[in-house]
């Protein structure tokens, strides 16, 4: 890993850190804003700043206004950010990827520019369009560091070599590794990431919320914005050796009015890439099912589950949550029989319905 950025963060220093925005422009500033950076906070945005959003151009010009105001704003690159790197290179196979991919940086700068893309584009005739009126967020986004070192933190995207050398990390496994907590690793400092939705942790029961492991040493941010239907952009904040979060998402918000408390409160769910079941039993509202990859036993919402009853149709909470009146919740499906899917404080499950007003 050949950039490795090296900073000082105060023991007193309030630390924010956000990751994998894709895009979410009214999200970033929605969040920003609801954490009240100050001016003397550390705010980290830890990669994968653009694709798939609705504003990958807006993300970039914000977060570079942000970083060339205050010193204590630090940025580093994440595998959806090094797109430049295949415009520079010329790399054949960036075509066919914004042919494949609907919302990306490209696509919004070369709307700018009244240009038209298609699958006979030419990647010269783009790239010289683009750098000459890009070129002050190209250069930006190329001299993005891979890891940003403090004295107790390590700031990557992905992940690091479990070995004791991690500087030693190539540059695409820090940027594309997965389920980083899934494994360890010897930097002797807690390390931070995104890129591996935490709601993709069977041990996180189907939360978005931040992951943290004291023993590991060890947290995951990315709560699945722009990429996961009940995902959220999370800003994981550090204060006098304390961890809490906030959030904002896409969900519209309702009152619990009536308190429910399952019988079985065990947080669980079935997430990518593992969708594979066989289902055992079958009742009015969910399906007894085997998960193939944990062989754990779940119940599952019946509309979730493919009709040959061997597979979910994506992302599924198994989760019965329990709330109390008066509380808040946002509303991830309604259109289920039974019961409503809901999240509160991150962490998604089912309610029966008639409970939010």
């Amino acid at each position: 890993m050949e950039k490795i950025k090296k900073i000082s963060i105060p023991d007193k220093s309030r630390v924010i850190v956000i990751g994998d925005i894709h895009g979410e422009l009214d999200h970033l500033k929605e969040l920003v804003q609801k954490v009240h950076v100050q001016r003397d906070d550390r705010l980290l945005f830890i990669g994968d700043l653009c694709e798939k959003g609705p504003d990958s151009s807006g993300v970039v010009d914000y977060i570079m206004e942000l970083s060339v105001k205050s010193p204590n704003v630090h940025v580093l690159e994440g595998n959806c950010d090094t797109l430049v790197d295949d415009l520079m290179e010329l790399n054949p196979d960036l075509i066919g990827y914004l042919n494949r991919r609907e919302k990306s940086l490209f696509h919004e700068w070369m709307i700018k520019e009244d240009m038209t893309f298609s699958e006979g584009t030419g990647i010269e005739e783009m790239k010289n369009v683009l750098v000459n009126s890009f070129s002050k967020q190209i250069e930006w986004l190329s001299g993005l560091p891979t890891a940003i070192e403090s004295e107790r933190y390590l700031f990557v995207h992905a992940g690091i070599d479990p070995g004791e050398e991690w500087q030693e990390t190539s540059r695409m496994e820090a940027l594309t590794k997965r389920a980083f907590m899934e494994g360890y690793h010897c930097a002797g400092k807690q390390v931070i990431v995104g890129h591996w939705p935490v709601v993709n942790y069977i041990e996180n029961g189907f939360s978005h919320a931040p992951l943290i492991n004291h023993d590991k040493k060890m947290i995951s941010i990315d709560g699945g914005c722009a990429v996961k239907s009940s995902g959220q952009l999370n800003a994981l904040i550090i204060e006098s050796g304390a961890y809490s979060f906030m959030y904002v998402d896409h969900l519209p918000d309702f009152e619990v009015k009536g308190d429910y408390i399952p019988h079985n409160q065990e947080a669980a769910g079935i997430t990518f890439p593992d969708y594979e079941i066989e289902r055992l039993e079958v009742a009015e509202d969910f399906s007894r099912c085997m998960h193939k990859k944990t062989e754990r036993m779940f119940w599952v919402k019946n509309e979730y589950i493919e009709d040959d009853g061997h597979n979910v149709k994506d992302d599924v909470s198994c989760t019965l949550l329990p709330v109390t009146s008066g509380e808040s919740v946002q509303l991830v499906d309604g259109g289920c029989t039974g019961f409503d899917l809901v999240k509160k404080e991150g962490r998604v499950g089912w309610i029966p319905k008639g409970l939010l007003k």
